[in-house]
């Protein structure tokens, strides 16, 4: 008997997962003022070891040379992509992060952002920055910053974004 019942509780499972993507996709239309958006995230893998931070200084932004692509206008949406924040080391206020030096038009937002008082050892993300780029944005590689701040000490590191009319590795 539960032979028999094992392929629909993967049928209905799958059904499940359908519907679920199917209204995350519907919520993000209609929660974007009706714009279309095409998600075009990559976020590297979390490499190890992290460097640690340098003698004196609490807490280090990591640079994992973090690079993106997105596909200008094609088709004719508002292309959105992810950069991650990894910080080893201990605060004892909260971490707040931001990306700057974006494309004209460009928005941005983010994910688990201010990072609470806490440590870690650079591991794993522990914020996310989405970047939204209008269809129209030039062709081009564009340096961006992704920045950190407790209010006291500020780092910063540099993570990269394509603008081309195709993206194949992604």
């Amino acid at each position: 008997m539960k032979r028999q019942i094992v392929p629909y509780l993967k049928l209905l499972l799958l059904s499940l997962l359908l519907s679920i993507s199917i209204l995350s996709i519907s919520l993000l239309h209609t929660t974007t003022g009706n714009v279309p958006v095409a998600l075009a995230a990559r976020v590297p893998p979390t490499p190890t070891p992290a460097p640690t931070p340098p003698l004196g200084t609490p807490w280090l932004l990591e640079s994992y040379a973090q690079k993106t692509c997105d596909v200008q206008g094609r088709p004719p949406v508002e292309m959105v992509t992810y950069y991650a924040a990894w910080i080893n080391g201990t605060w004892k206020h909260q971490i707040t992060v931001q990306i700057t030096h974006a494309p004209a038009g460009t928005q941005t937002w983010s994910f688990y952002n201010p990072i609470p008082p806490g440590s870690s050892n650079g591991i794993g993300s522990l914020a996310d920055l989405a970047v939204q780029i209008p269809s129209d944005t030039p062709l081009g590689t564009y340096t961006l910053q992704l920045v950190a701040s407790d209010g006291t000490l500020t780092q910063s590191v540099q993570v990269t974004l394509v603008v081309q009319s195709r993206c194949s590795h992604y």
